[in-house]
């Protein structure tokens, strides 16, 4: 079968929504060769609007697959992420939806292309007018920009989020620190007081370079890391805040060095997307915020 452009719109709305989008992505490309991927909006829920703010993006691609098959291919993706059946509109690790499979118009009980309330959502037609504004509806011949600019829209509309396209750099340093901790209602050995040298990586990301061609400087990176360790180093970590109310476990000691790294970058051109933490060699937690 000659491949056919198909433009495919990804929602999440549940726990780390910028991974599963990601992991989404990567899942598709074995049956659609992806060619465009849009921003990432950060946009209110519709029908059920007791759940959290989903993230969603567009992307086009091409695909041999005809239209019941990539439905399948869809699906299964969804059940592998962790999808299950449940009322309309309700919270999703993943929701994929086939937007347009080249200019065909299709209607079934299970499938219908175009998406048949595309038209009724900013939050797929202004990513896809990033990525293909001239796009038309097979249908109405209305662009896509059209169909965007006359759309009825809300505060609540899409709202950019951040660039999921286009070159992107990671920055990662490391730094060790010693110090005891016990872990509060643990049954075992963890539960009384013991060492570690933990072992820390930030990483940061940013899709510009500066004049002299560095994404962010180690250093400054190794520095602000430093400081925010500096407090950890050579304590009983259930002494200090916040784990004289929160166990310190890995988990726990990620997030926390994640929010306070954060406020020492404030302003800095990078995000940061990773905190990985090391009990030991072989032990390892990584905290991904959204």
């Amino acid at each position: 079968m000659k491949p056919v452009i198909v433009y495919l719109g990804l929602g999440s709305n549940l726990e780390g929504r910028q991974t599963s989008l990601r992991r989404a992505l990567e899942l598709l490309s074995s049956g659609v060769k992806i060619a465009k991927v849009s921003p990432i909006y950060d946009t209110a829920p519709v029908g059920n609007i007791n759940q959290p703010r989903f993230l969603n993006l567009v992307c086009k691609g091409t695909t041999q697959l005809p239209p019941p098959s990539l439905l399948r291919f869809i699906k299964d993706i969804e059940t592998k992420m962790g999808r299950v059946s449940g009322p309309r509109n309700s919270p999703r690790p993943i929701d994929i939806d086939i937007l347009f499979y080249g200019n065909l118009m299709l209607e079934t009980p299970t499938l219908v292309i175009p998406h048949p309330r595309l038209t009724e959502r900013a939050f797929v037609l202004a990513p896809l007018a990033d990525i293909s504004p001239q796009l038309k509806h097979p249908v109405s011949g209305k662009t896509v920009r059209q169909m965007l600019k006359e759309l009825k829209r809300t505060a609540g509309d899409a709202v950019r989020r951040r660039e999921s396209g286009g070159a992107m750099y990671e920055i990662s340093v490391e730094k060790d620190f010693d110090a005891a901790h016990f872990l509060r209602g643990y049954q075992g050995k963890c539960e009384a007081l013991h060492g570690h040298r933990f072992k820390v990586a930030a990483t940061v990301r940013t899709d510009k370079l500066n004049d002299i061609g560095l994404g962010y400087d180690f250093t400054e990176l190794k520095r602000n890391l430093d400081e925010v360790l500096a407090r950890f180093d050579h304590t009983c970590l259930n002494d200090i805040t916040p784990f004289k109310r929160l166990n310190p476990s890995s988990e726990n000691i990620a997030t926390t060095i994640y929010r306070e790294l954060k406020r020492k970058l404030k302003g800095a051109p990078v995000v940061i997307t990773a905190i990985e933490v090391w009990e030991s060699p072989q032990s390892r937690v990584t905290y991904r915020p959204d």
